[in-house]
């Protein structure tokens, strides 16, 4: 079975071009490397076909798309800093050049095609439950985010693709994915890689606001087997929470990176985000009973597993 997985290069892409190698598949990868890096491929350089080019580019898309049965479609504009300073790019990325993309696929060999979404087409409630988690149901019209609005935008595309052209959808609504060959930078990376990079270079680690926040972080090994239930399950279009429910304040992902580095290091704190969720933990149940899909790596193992990585691989 031939799989492409656009944004190949990124840091969920590449993981899953290695999981679904190491299950023999044949994968192709489609990036511009606008944030994904052609490092994160080296170990695996002979073993895929690669395409360099954006989802927009019709041309490269054609070719990548060519006898192609499944799509892992990751490719985006993102990064919490880049995505609130640059709402137009994220239209332009997120919602017309995915447009150009959904229409070369119409238009291929492609039978299923999994869209990475994001838990930020949920936006942020008007009240927050302590009790309450996100279902896939509860998408709240309420302070959502250009990336998030984008992201709804292409779910109800892929539904489209499904109910009218035939071709099987779903999308996966991450939760704080997190794990080997994330991102760290400010401008593109997420919090756990960038506590544990600071870590790495002994620097402090900034919390915006009291840090009592809350996240639900699912390891990128959870993921992938994810992606693989999904490809061999029928989904008709349906969006899928991908998170371990398990919520999780900044304070004591703090306390677990101290613990893992075994370094006590400083704390900065710094004023709350107008942009930053309060609450983020979603209903999982879909994908448990859908996909058959369980999250089995916790946070203190799965940040441990991300610790040993960046200590072999980082240039520090």
């Amino acid at each position: 079975m031939r799989v492409l997985v656009t944004g190949g290069a990124g840091f969920i892409g590449c993981n899953l071009v290695r999981y679904f190698l190491e299950r023999n598949y044949e994968v192709s990868v489609l990036d511009d490397f606008s944030t994904g890096s052609l490092e994160n491929l080296d170990d695996m350089k002979d073993k895929i076909k690669l395409f360099r080019g954006s989802i927009g580019d019709k041309e490269v898309v054609r070719r990548a798309l060519y006898d192609v049965d499944v799509v892992l479609h990751n490719a985006a504009f993102l990064g919490v800093v880049n995505v609130v300073k640059n709402p137009w790019k994220v239209f332009q990325v997120n919602a017309h050049d995915n447009h150009i993309f959904f229409e070369q696929v119409l238009n291929s060999s492609t039978k299923k095609l999994i869209f990475a979404s994001s838990s930020e087409v949920y936006g942020e409630p008007l009240e927050i439950s302590e009790a309450k988690k996100t279902g896939e149901m509860d998408y709240i019209d309420y302070r959502v985010t250009a990336y998030g609005i984008a992201k709804k935008l292409a779910e109800n595309a892929c539904k489209v693709m499904y109910e009218n052209y035939g071709i099987d959808t779903c999308s996966f609504r991450y939760f704080n994915a997190y794990g080997p060959h994330q991102t760290s930078s400010a401008s593109y990376g997420f919090v756990g890689g960038i506590f544990l990079r600071n870590a790495l270079e002994n620097k402090p680690l900034v919390v915006y606001g009291d840090g009592h926040q809350t996240r639900a972080f699912t390891y990128i090994n959870d993921v992938c087997d994810a992606n693989l239930l999904a490809v061999n399950t029928k989904t008709k279009g349906d969006y899928f929470n991908i998170g371990t429910e398990r919520e999780t304040k900044i304070l004591e992902l703090v306390n677990l990176v101290k613990k893992i580095t075994g370094k006590n290091l400083s704390v900065i704190h710094e004023s709350a985000r107008s942009y930053d969720s309060r609450r983020r933990c979603g209903d999982s149940s879909k994908a448990r009973d859908v996909l058959g899909w369980e999250p089995k790596v916790d946070l203190e193992e799965g940040l441990t597993k991300t610790w040993e990585w960046m200590q072999n691989n980082s240039k520090v």
